[in-house]
């Protein structure tokens, strides 16, 4: 079975210079969790999650402090919203994860399922000519048990 076969597709994206705003917002609006990043051409350079979105605990180089690091910037938990308003003038490109793990669609489902456990990632974005075609997510496995 191909990749192809399994795929959700078409793949919704955010251009690299949108703002993490009306990312959020195609997010929620299209209850969807991963948006794959491209540039000006169509060609894949990130990608973001909801994960994205919310703080992580970072430690400080050299220090054994720990410190709430959210969009690539410590912030103080009494500033939260002030952060979150912030963000309106942060691009994608500042925030998306890079590089991306993708797959051709001619691959075989063994090997996006490879990719996806050995990464410890929820999905892979399925790229012809270095532009996103679909996603294959975890979820999609489930097309396998239904067929």
């Amino acid at each position: 079975m191909k990749v192809r076969e399994i795929m959700s597709s078409p793949v919704v994206t955010a251009n690299e210079n949108d703002s993490l705003e009306q990312c959020a917002r195609k997010m929620l609006e299209l209850r969807i969790d991963e948006l794959p990043v491209v540039n000006d051409d169509g060609e894949l350079t990130g990608f973001l999650s909801v994960t994205d979105f919310v703080a992580k605990k970072a430690t400080v180089s050299f220090s054994r402090t720990e410190v709430l690091e959210l969009f690539g910037q410590w912030f103080d938990r009494g500033e939260i919203e002030k952060t979150y308003k912030e963000a309106k003038r942060t691009t994608a490109r500042e925030v998306m994860s890079s590089p991306v793990i993708s797959i051709g669609p001619d691959k075989s489902v063994k090997e996006v399922f490879e990719k996806l456990a050995g990464a410890g990632i929820h999905s892979v974005v399925v790229v012809e000519d270095e532009k996103p075609v679909g996603l294959v997510s975890v979820s999609d496995f489930l097309k396998l048990i239904v067929r």
